[in-house]
């Protein structure tokens, strides 16, 4: 191998470019890690309220496969924190 990075994409959004479901967060993070992903970046934000616990899950996986798990959040720039 010539130890150049791989560079991968896998979207969680609508077809108008909207925020996806969480399941397809998941099926993402997953999808990377199955691929032997080493660092996920991540660009998310929320309309509304939906159970975390299914998704922070997928995560702690992903970081106990020894994935680096970067995000940002909150694209909507509405400056409240």
């Amino acid at each position: 191998a010539c130890g150049c990075p791989r560079v991968q994409q896998c979207a969680a959004v609508c077809a108008e470019g909207e925020s996806g479901p969480i399941s397809d967060a998941i099926e993402c993070i997953r999808w990377c890690r199955d691929q032997g992903a080493r660092i996920m970046s991540n660009s998310w934000g929320s309309t509304g309220n939906s159970s975390p616990a299914p998704l922070a899950r997928e995560i702690r996986l992903a970081q106990e496969a020894g994935v680096l798990f970067v995000v940002a959040a909150g694209n909507e720039n509405t400056g409240e924190w």
